[in-house]
């Protein structure tokens, strides 16, 4: 069976919860049904998923199952330290890959310490590398959870402007200061409800130099996103906007911040001597200012005469802590990216009078597809991929080997590649794979590789951006071949070696891309086609997905096939060299023509 990643979606208060918003209500609640229907309804690459609804607030006494369906979760009462039950199943905190954390109560003045055994419970979980993403709202709006995580409490701020103990405040929910996201409507007037229309805000991702390529002639470097805002389309650039936002930040003090893990005191942000490990600001967003903001139903007074500032803020802050062996961490600055009110229309609109019935603010992102129904704008489908690059990044690093096999799995079974691909779905001993396929003379064979590499890389883009190709390289090639740190400087924008640990290789890189040296990409797109060829062959055609045993099998076996088709390379390589010494010879010998004696 294909694996599964599971996921603990975590809510609390009154007015939050997983259903849809599909009527006129009077309280605009905070439910996260349309983000809980994208992840369901995605094709993930590699895996399956499951989705476990957790809502913290305690049911009133015989009031559980009353409660779930009001609120849509599968779990109620939930707390992080304690287990519970999933459709008659015991689960803990530790069976689930990520939380997301969509918390909305505010905490007390101080933290309570009776937050101490969820807190410990939370560390050890982001310790043993699960992944976790958190959001809430403007001032202290979630804080009561959000405030008492490792690493999540100081990549956000969550204190109140009013009171924050020394913490960095929180930007306030009214005022000129307030972060105003809100883009106006046709009518070029900012109000409170145009957050629920098809128009989102830009937002501005960080950069990361990759390699050298030829554009226009010239050579320039490439760039690329984080790995949660590359999509099929391109970079993400769109987010919903919301009239006050929280705020996302790298703490300035973030090198020498501690908090306690089983009685000790540890580093939150630990760098395990990898001087360039940083939480990161990884989008920013502008407030436009010079407006007010309006609201045209005024039933949660919601109003702001105050003519906001205008200013750049963080939306999105990540740290990654696969890279010391602990679970990665994601935190946005506002549920209002993820809830339906943002996202499939304000109802609360619907019984106003007079209100027009096909105005856009009533479908959110869905816009009239012409024959009349409606489909998802096309910023809506980059923000959709947002959410799912979140499932993507998250995900354990120990889980990493079966879930990357088993996408190869996923693209083998593509019907061009199916039928190409010699001995798919034949269960071929992994590790006899290269000798039962060279036999036939249709094995490890350098340029058929390189060519299913190619179409491997095709349908990555496809599935997860450009980013996906860089992703499984270094899943690839990182931990198995000694010169991976050669070319890591191009080949990893997010993990990058030090730029003085080879010095030639920008150069070198330069010369490759204009042709007058090797490309070790070349190499490394015919590593991914064999990986392919790989894991076709050994999976079973009549079960989906690898075995365990499978993947550890073919992850023993890759190592030994990378080093038969490097022999290739070098052998290529070889021969390459050869015929370019044969050519500059040829130039040296070159003999100048002198111009004709024209006789008088």
């Amino acid at each position: 069976m294909k694996p599964l990643v599971r996921i603990l979606i975590v809510t609390d208060r009154y007015d939050g919860g997983f259903l849809h918003w599909t009527s006129h209500q009077q309280e605009r609640e905070f439910h996260l049904g349309e983000f809980v229907d994208v992840l369901l309804n995605t094709t993930w690459l590699g895996f399956k998923i499951e989705i476990t609804k957790a809502h913290r607030d305690a049911p009133s006494p015989g009031g559980e199952a009353a409660m779930k369906v009001t609120t849509g979760a599968d779990v109620v009462g939930f707390r992080f330290d304690q287990g519970f039950t999933v459709n008659g199943v015991a689960r803990v905190l530790a069976d689930y890959d990520m939380v997301l954390l969509f918390a909305i109560e505010r905490g007390t003045e101080d933290i309570d310490p009776a937050f101490a055994p969820q807190t410990e419970a939370i560390a050890q979980y982001m310790e043993k590398g699960g992944g976790f993403f958190a959001t809430g709202d403007h001032e202290d709006l979630g804080s009561e959870v959000g405030r008492i995580i490792p690493r999540v409490r100081s990549m956000r701020r969550w204190w109140s402007p009013y009171n924050p103990k020394g913490h960095p405040p929180a930007p306030e929910g009214q005022g000129v200061d307030r972060y105003d996201t809100v883009r106006p409507g046709p009518d070029h007037v900012v109000q409170f409800e145009d957050q629920s229309d098809e128009i989102a805000q830009e937002i501005d991702p960080a950069w990361y130099s990759g390699g050298l390529k030829l554009s226009g002639g010239y050579l320039a470097k490439s760039r690329y996103p984080h790995p949660l805002l590359c999509s099929p389309a391109g970079v993400i650039k769109y987010l919903p906007d919301h009239m006050h936002e929280g705020h996302c930040e790298v703490p300035d003090n973030y090198e020498t911040l501690t908090y306690t893990l089983a009685g000790a005191t540890v580093a939150e942000f630990p760098t395990d001597g990898d001087p360039n490990l940083a939480p990161e600001v990884i989008a920013t967003g502008d407030v436009i200012g010079g407006h007010t903001t309006p609201a045209i139903a005024t039933l949660d007074n919601f109003t702001d005469t105050d003519v906001v500032n205008a200013r750049t803020f963080g939306v999105i802050a990540a740290w990654d802590g696969h890279r010391v062996k602990r679970g990665r961490v994601v935190v946005d600055s506002t549920w209002h990216h993820f809830f339906n009110i943002n996202l499939t229309g304000d109802m609360a609109l619907k019984g106003l009078g007079g209100f027009p019935q096909n105005d856009q603010r009533l479908f959110g992102f869905y816009i009239p597809d012409g024959n009349g129904g409606r489909k998802a704008s096309p910023h809506y489908e980059a923000i959709k991929a947002y959410y799912r690059n979140i499932i993507y990044w998250l995900i354990p690093a120990k889980r990493h080997n079966v879930l990357w096999w088993n996408a190869l799995l996923d693209i083998a079974a593509l019907p061009r590649l199916k039928e190409e691909l010699p001995h798919f779905g034949g269960g071929v001993d992994p590790g006899k794979i290269g000798d039962t396929l060279e036999k036939g003379g249709v094995g490890f064979d350098f340029e058929r590789c390189y060519y299913w590499g190619g179409l491997a890389d095709q349908y990555l883009a496809l599935a997860r951006g450009a980013c996906g190709l860089l992703t499984i390289r270094e899943f690839l090639y990182k931990p198995k071949i000694p010169w991976w740190e050669w070319i890591q400087e191009t080949y990893d924008p997010w993990n990058r070696a030090p730029i003085d640990q080879r010095p030639e290789f920008e150069r070198f890189a330069a010369l490759g891309a204009l042709g007058l040296a090797p490309r070790p990409e070349v190499l490394l797109q015919a590593g991914l086609g064999a990986a392919l060829l790989m894991a076709g062959a050994a999976g079973d055609g009549r079960v989906p997905g690898l075995a365990a045993k499978t993947v550890d099998a073919l992850d023993a076996a890759w190592s030994r096939s990378l080093g038969r088709l490097t022999e290739q390379y070098e052998t290529r390589l070889e021969e390459g060299l050869r015929l370019g010494a044969g050519f500059k010879d040829a130039l040296r010998r070159r003999t100048i023509v002198k111009p004709p004696v024209t006789k008088r």
